[in-house]
């Protein structure tokens, strides 16, 4: 069985070792359409909520049912990839997009409690796109093992489209058709059917076949979970990305809400959300640089630092500048923690467990972003921005004190040049991300 069709034939192994920049491109192209309807969604949602009558509190379920979408999705991936390969089931992820799409579309038309329970429904299929596309970062190292950081940080630099697109859509869209919102998620489903002509030009691994996974199986080359879970870097890798999505999803789900009852334009809240969404993903066109000549554990460490003016600048007011300078910090810190995180993790399993692994990564995240989602929203409707502010400050100074403890592991990690490089290596990203994965290759990583 062969994930391709006459568009696009399955990647050899040899090309894959080669690596094809335009299937990079491509799914560079994939992310951008993906995270704009994201962005677009985050924009919109907790106001439609609002407008159709709902609470702060229940404004922020939108948000949190999105994320839980994604988380849920997760736990099933490896057996779906494994058995449908990426293709289809990136395909099956849009089409649910473009339904999510359509059914916010018609929540708009109700604008009543109905409509508010339909635009929650709508969220959570929305949600399972966006899971099955958070994957994109990992089809990516398929395509090009041998540039292993930077294939994920050239995928995730798609997102500075989104960074415009999405919340300028929200903005312009908002009174487009005769129900308010209504155009948004119009062009959330426009922006969920691109994909899926853009999956057939790309050249994925093909499916396994029967024969091939019983040989893996009788190879033994897969371990437990417990014994892949008791590696301190994988573990570390695993809770600085949840983190990190938990800070931001924090502040991200009530940012727009959080500046509308204190006056602020919704042209202001789009500003700040676009400054936020630029610096998640701009820096990506060079963090997987950053990778290769610092290693994974110090971006992410530094990514961790960050936090810190965040919360300084949030705490010193509230104007629009705090607002927004504080957004575009965060932005940076989150790119900087969950790039590196992504390589740490992909430094720490086995060919043969990358699905397991990768599925259970990204439920941890998510499903810890929509806790975050759903307790934001709570701090904020009934104790207000302060405590929201610091409950998060707790969880940073939790990820701090992970990031020290880890440090004592250094030398016990597989694939030390790509994670504790001790000076920048020569030969330039390129040339230091092929050593860093065969070394990857040798100690156990893809």
């Amino acid at each position: 069985m062969a994930d391709g069709s006459h568009l696009a034939q399955p990647l050899t192994s040899t090309e894959a070792d080669e690596g094809r920049q335009i299937d990079i491109m491509l799914l560079s192209l994939c992310w951008a359409f993906l995270q704009s309807s994201s962005t677009a969604f985050t924009t919109a949602a907790a106001l439609t909520a609002k407008y159709m009558g709902a609470s702060s509190f229940t404004s922020s379920f939108c948000v949190a049912l999105f994320l839980m979408g994604t988380a849920l999705i997760s736990l099933p991936s490896a057996y779906l990839f494994t058995r449908f390969g990426r293709r289809n089931v990136f395909i099956g992820g849009a089409s649910l997009g473009i339904f999510a799409g359509v059914l916010a579309m018609f929540a708009c038309m109700v604008d009543n409690e109905t409509g508010v329970a339909l635009l929650l429904w709508a969220s959570f299929c929305l949600g399972i796109n966006q899971g099955t596309g958070q994957f994109y970062r990992f089809a990516a190292i398929e395509v090009s093992p041998s540039r292993k950081a930077i294939a994920i940080s050239l995928v995730m630099a798609g997102g500075v489209i989104a960074a415009f697109a999405g919340p300028e859509t929200a903005l312009w869209t908002k009174s487009m058709l005769e129900h308010k919102y209504e155009g948004t998620y119009m062009f959330i489903a426009i922006y969920c059917v691109v994909p899926l002509f853009l999956f057939f030009m790309i050249r994925f691994p093909a499916v396994k076949t029967k024969e091939e996974l019983i040989e893996m199986e009788e190879e033994g080359d897969e371990r437990t979970l417990s014994e892949i879970f008791k590696q301190p870097l994988l573990r570390l890798s695993v809770s600085c990305a949840a983190v990190s999505q938990c800070t931001m999803v924090a502040f991200m789900g009530v940012i727009t809400v959080v500046m509308e009852d204190q006056g602020y334009s919704y042209s202001d809240a789009v500003f700040v959300i676009e400054m936020h969404c630029f610096a998640m993903f701009f820096p990506s066109f060079f963090t997987g640089h950053l990778v290769n000549m610092f290693g994974a554990f110090t971006i992410n460490a530094v990514g961790v630092l960050l936090y810190v003016p965040v919360m300084v600048t949030f705490a010193l007011g509230d104007s629009v500048d705090n607002f927004w300078v504080g957004m575009f910090i965060l932005g940076i810190a989150w790119n900087f923690t969950f790039t590196a995180s992504t390589v740490m993790l992909t430094s720490n399993y086995r060919k043969g467990e990358a699905e397991r692994v990768q599925g259970i990564n990204d439920f941890i995240i998510f499903f810890s972003a929509g806790i975050a989602a759903f307790s934001s929203g709570y701090f904020y409707d009934y104790f207000g921005w302060s405590t929201v502010l610091l409950a998060v400050g707790v969880c940073e100074l939790c990820l701090a004190g992970l990031i020290v403890a880890a440090w004592s592991y250094r030398e016990k990690a597989d694939n030390q040049q790509l994670l504790f490089p001790s000076t920048p290596r020569e030969g330039g990203a390129f040339s230091a991300t092929k050593e860093a994965a065969a070394a990857s290759n040798e100690g156990g990583g893809l």
